[in-house]
């Protein structure tokens, strides 16, 4: 599955992409998987051109929104996130099923963005954070995962699944 590995996914999706300029869809997929293989830069500049042509997509400014993440661009992320969210009122709740669902793929640095950007949409998403610090764990990101679970058993310290934050943050903070 290529979720899972992004190097297939890139091979899958640059031809498609380069093939046809026109084919919005395979350059932002091919945009996204140069995101997660650590080149916010090139999906940056995807996003722009495929705004560019159509300014209106909710795909796209979530594209942007999550490259400026990559980039620390705090601003332009809320900027983006929020416009891909009024364009698309569902994108939040879609981002957080998507997440479990590459979490159960094993795609963690897909989970991890997907939890992110719902985090940016929907602060007080407590299931979001738990996800994030799963995915950050599983990514060996042992700081953002710290984080991540300290800020679900504040959203919902009683909640079914904080004895298992609790437990993972036990693990950490015990590693050097």
């Amino acid at each position: 599955m290529w979720q899972a590995d992004l190097r297939s996914a890139l091979a899958e999706f640059k031809p498609a992409a380069e093939a046809n300029p026109n084919d919005f869809e395979a350059r932002r997929l091919h945009a996204t998987m140069e995101l997660l293989a650590g080149d916010p830069t090139k999906a940056r500049d995807t996003a722009d051109a495929l705004l560019r042509t159509q300014p209106n997509s909710s795909a796209h400014q979530l594209l942007r929104g999550q490259a400026a993440l990559w980039l620390n661009d705090t601003e332009t992320a809320r900027k983006h996130l929020a416009e891909a969210a009024r364009l698309d009122p569902r994108l939040s709740a879609a981002l957080y099923q998507q997440g479990g669902q590459f979490l159960q793929a094993r795609a963690n640095s897909m989970a991890y963005l997907s939890y992110l950007s719902v985090l940016y949409l929907d602060p007080k998403s407590g299931g979001a954070y738990y996800g994030l610090g799963v995915s950050a764990a599983q990514m060996g990101l042992r700081p953002q995962a710290i984080s991540a679970f300290e800020n679900y058993l504040k959203a919902d310290p009683n909640s079914a699944y904080a004895q298992t934050a609790r437990q993972w943050l036990t693990q950490m903070k015990s590693e050097k």
